[in-house]
């Protein structure tokens, strides 16, 4: 029986997970622009959440210190850790969140103006990731 270097039935039947899904175990400068990458399993997966600024610029925020999350209306997705908030915005977030809910996305990658153009509608898509100090171990106040 002949050994197979895929990683899964689908492939060796020549059908292959949809972009967002294939797994992605970093993030790579060189390859063609995907809003966020899976790790391949949840709950025992990546140790830090990095956020991909369109500037170049890389941050690690460890996974156990998110204390509070949500999708919004307007693909907008929210994340509270303790000492830092992040603002996601972009478009077709929501398979993003539900993966991140068990610990499977990897990065989450802010596309450059003309990138975020060239990018189809129903693709995912960040438009910004906005990364703010708040006070340690506090979830951020809604005035109102």
């Amino acid at each position: 029986m002949a050994h197979h270097e895929s990683s899964g039935v689908l492939e060796r039947l020549g059908l292959k997970p949809e972009a967002s899904e294939q797994e992605i175990e970093n993030y790579q400068d060189d390859a063609p622009y995907q809003a966020f990458g899976l790790h391949r399993q949840s709950w025992g997966g990546p140790p830090l959440l990095n956020f991909v600024l369109k500037t170049g610029q890389q941050r690690g925020l460890p996974y156990s210190q998110i204390v509070d999350s949500s999708l919004e209306p307007g693909d907008v997705i929210r994340l509270e850790f303790y000492g830092k908030r992040v603002t996601i915005r972009g478009r077709r977030l929501g398979e993003a969140y539900a993966k991140l809910l068990s610990f499977r996305v990897v990065y989450f990658a802010e596309a450059d103006h003309a990138t975020a153009r060239l990018v189809q509608e129903n693709e995912p898509v960040i438009t910004e990731i906005r990364i703010e100090d708040n006070a340690p171990g506090l979830l951020s106040a809604e005035p109102g």
